[in-house]
């Protein structure tokens, strides 16, 4: 906070030879700041909105904007900056690179513009600055009259300026009274003002009902002191106008009369005689959101980089952003800092770029972090996570979680899965027993946090049943290997999701009743016949069978509702369930209609109303 220069005979000498004396000044950067952090009122004296904290070597792109001092800069995040000062005083100046013209305009107490400075040039960053420009223009506005508001203004939607030593001075009115050079008195400092909390932040739709009261309680930090209190915008309404420490202030807003959805800040601001930081400004927020709101996704929905040691920086990768129903802007933030990626504004519908870095890590293993995702007035989902994994060095991974039939990602509850990775299991290892286990060779697998029942392991696949106790919905895979959990992968279970086990190609692993041969181009199914087909992903069987149990011998699991068609014609359903004797492996037992050529047909099973995969089966001559 400013302070005032001691009246002594040195600084009243010092004063009465400068023809402009300062009464007091103050000084100001970032660095004490963290990267992406919106910027309140963390610097003692100043009030800031819609401004946010640039590093170097994180966010800030130091060769365009590069700090003048340090390593931390101030960037207007949505809009123009506005900063309230405490006291009020007679200079505000900075250093600006900007992208597009900067304009400083001070403010006094009451919100009369009083002074205003337009930077000289359009664009004065280091590498497409106009000629003759250079970054960290020196840029001030001065008053007579004190200046207790600052707005800086660069592009319209913000993310156009870096700011950096802000710097304000006091000086004393010329021939003025009191005694020892013109100096005014001191006035004392009674108490500060602070409040809880310490922002409002307010949820209105459009055309909607105004959103609930919220209330401040305002403290002293000694004593007690009056106050006044007045609003920043009109959509901001205050109960109680004048009051003491230690009451609460109802606030109330209403965006009625705002026709466009967006993000408003504004600032409820207290002035006492009787405090030091008067005028105190509290920021209030009002979210107003569009009738309807857009849930982000993303494809992939996560990534996972390698990097060997020692070793060059992995590739960058490539997500693409979307939303749904509507296209809406975005924040993103890399959570740690060996996530590189841009933290300027961006629109769903487009791809956004992730690169990492091993090199300032501790040592091998793998570490995960996000990027996170944030429009708080459009997404239902604001603060939406990519999940971002480097593997460094040496580490066991999975790179991914599928249907062991068809490869794909479409499972159900019980489905025969396979994942894929590195340094799983130290050799290949098969399942011997049934119930199948749920460890082999110190690897195993949950989902959901349920046990899954293993067929194999081997150092680069593992297969296992996903558990049949489940229920549709989303669930983390999570591998273990020799006692080490690694960063698990989400999966989606549905109901049923058939799909048919292959043979190669789209040839169904399927044989021919009743001689039990293998179909296929050399032994074709005979019309009228029978064929027995094999697939997984059907869903809950009929008793349903415990994950990694065969089914009891005296009893049959059918799979209900399973219709099938072979050439687009239906085909009779003899058997469909469980194969005996083995776990999680669905049969289907159907007849090949009559009346078909000899030939390569298609088969599609359904259960319920999901179809499989289309596989193929090769019809032979009649006998």
């Amino acid at each position: 906070m400013p302070s005032r220069r001691n009246t002594t005979a040195t600084s009243l000498f010092f004063c009465a030879l400068t023809a402009a004396p300062v009464l007091a000044q103050t000084t100001a950067n970032f660095d004490a700041l963290t990267d992406g952090d919106a910027v309140t009122n963390q610097l003692t004296g100043l009030s800031f909105s819609k401004a946010v904290t640039l590093a170097s070597g994180f966010s800030l792109n130091e060769l365009a904007f590069p700090a003048r001092s340090g390593s931390n800069v101030l960037s207007d995040s949505t809009g123009p900056v506005t900063i309230l000062l405490t006291p009020s005083v007679n200079t505000f100046t900075a250093y600006f690179t900007h992208s597009a013209a900067v304009t400083i305009a001070a403010f006094d107490a009451g919100g009369t513009q009083i002074a205003n400075t337009t930077s000289p040039t359009t664009n004065n960053t280091l590498a497409t600055g106009d000629t003759g420009s250079s970054p960290n223009e020196k840029l001030s506005v001065t008053s007579t009259t004190l200046i207790a508001k600052i707005v800086i203004t660069g592009a319209p939607t913000g993310a156009s300026f870096a700011m950096d030593d802000l710097a304000t001075t006091i000086t004393p009115p010329s021939g003025g009274g009191g005694g020892g050079g013109g100096l005014p008195p001191v006035a004392p400092v009674l108490t500060t003002l602070s409040a809880s909390p310490t922002s409002l932040t307010f949820h209105q739709t459009v055309g909607g009902p105004a959103p609930p009261l919220q209330k401040f309680t305002i403290k002293a930090q000694s004593g007690v002191a009056s106050f006044g209190v007045t609003a920043s915008d009109p959509w901001i309404s205050i109960i109680q106008q004048n009051a003491a420490t230690g009451t609460d202030v109802t606030i109330a807003v209403d965006g009625k009369n705002i026709q466009a959805f967006g993000q408003y800040d504004g600032s409820v601001i207290f002035t006492s005689a009787q405090t030091s930081n008067s005028p105190f400004a509290v920021p209030v927020t009002l979210l107003l959101h569009p009738t309807t709101l857009s849930k982000f996704s993303a494809d992939p929905p996560s990534l996972n980089f390698n990097q060997p040691i020692p070793g060059p920086n992995p590739d960058a990768q490539t997500i693409q952003i979307n939303s749904a129903p509507n296209q809406i802007s975005y924040t993103a933030t890399p959570s740690d800092p060996w996530i590189f990626a841009s933290t300027q504004p961006g629109q769903t519908g487009t791809k956004y770029n992730v690169r990492v870095s091993g090199a300032n890590l501790k040592g091998p293993g793998t570490y995960t972090g996000s990027i996170t995702f944030n429009n708080p007035v459009s997404a239902s989902n604001d603060g939406f996570k990519v999940p971002v994994t480097l593997n460094y060095g040496d580490v066991s991974t999975v790179s991914g979680v599928v249907s062991s039939a068809t490869y794909g990602t479409s499972m159900t509850p019980g489905t025969i899965g396979a994942l894929f990775g590195q340094k799983l299991a130290t050799a290949d290892f098969l399942a011997t027993t049934i119930p199948l286990p749920t460890t082999l060779d110190g690897v195993s697998v949950t989902v959901g946090g349920r046990p899954a029942a293993l067929y194999y392991a081997g150092k680069t696949q593992v297969n296992f049943q996903i558990p049949t106790e489940l229920a549709p919905g989303t669930y983390d895979v999570v591998v273990t290997v020799r006692g080490t959990a690694l960063p698990p992968t989400k999966i989606t279970l549905s109901q049923a999701s058939p799909a048919i086990f292959l043979a190669g190609g789209t040839q169904a692993a399927a044989l021919n009743l009743p001689e039990a041969s293998y179909n296929g181009p050399d032994h074709g199914a005979i019309p009228g016949n029978f064929i027995e087909m094999f697939l997984t992903g059907y869903g809950p069987t009929n008793p349903l069978v415990p994950t990694g149990s065969a089914p009891p011998s005296d009893t049959l699991a059918l799979i209900p509702n399973v219709t099938t068609t072979i050439a687009g014609q239906p085909a009779k359903v003899l058997f469909a369930g469980l194969t005996p004797g083995l776990v999680a492996l669905g049969q289907v037992n159907l007849q090949i209609p009559t009346g078909l050529a000899p030939g390569t047909y298609p088969v599609v099973i359904t259960v319920g109303t999901a179809p499989s995969n289309t596989a193929t089966i090769v019809i032979g001559a009649p006998q």
